[in-house]
């Protein structure tokens, strides 16, 4: 499948270079990856604009405490997904659930609620599932594939947004 992406313009080992099964520990390192830029992406949010901490030791703290929970879903995605796929020998959707049921149980204990963690664990499963099966089938899942517009989009130069035109071009002024 020609995937598009904007993950993909980062250099480096992506988790669907290698089959599901093989490569387990290059997969868990790229999922702590990008838990940790979507990591530091968020907890930048939350000190910039809601917790406002005061002091190097608070904002790190902060820093560590939004940053962690999201690496450790991803690591165990990766981690639990390609473990099911090399001890069942089948790369499935099951496999996928599995791996999004563990995420969600992760996600539930870094909040400290057994409700946020069992909804969690359904929730990743079910969207892990469908991501699988997306895959499995052909059919990308959020349209990575980018259009082509004839006439550009609607933010390209090509349209004239504006009440009143420019008017023609090419007239000369009178000689009078």
């Amino acid at each position: 499948m020609d995937r598009i992406h904007w993950i993909d313009r980062i250099p480096g080992y992506h988790y669907y270079d290698t089959p599901e099964g093989e490569d387990c520990l290059k997969k868990v390192i790229f999922m702590n990856k990008m838990g940790l830029f979507f990591g530091i992406s968020a907890a930048t949010i939350d000190v910039i604009a809601y917790t406002k901490p005061v002091g190097f030791a608070n904002i790190a703290s902060r820093y560590v405490m939004i940053s962690w929970p999201i690496m450790a879903v991803g690591s165990t995605f990766a981690a639990v997904t390609c473990l099911s796929t090399s001890l069942r020998g089948k790369d499935d959707t099951y496999n996928y659930s599995l791996g999004g049921f563990a995420a969600g149980c992760v996600a539930g204990a870094a909040m400290r609620s057994g409700t946020f963690g069992t909804s969690a664990a359904v929730l990743f499963a079910a969207m892990a599932y469908t991501k699988k099966h997306c895959e499995e089938i052909g059919q990308p899942l959020f349209g990575t594939q980018q259009k082509s517009y004839d006439f550009g989009g609607f933010w390209s130069n090509r349209w004239d947004w504006s009440l009143i035109g420019e008017g023609e071009k090419g007239w000369r002024k009178s000689e009078n």
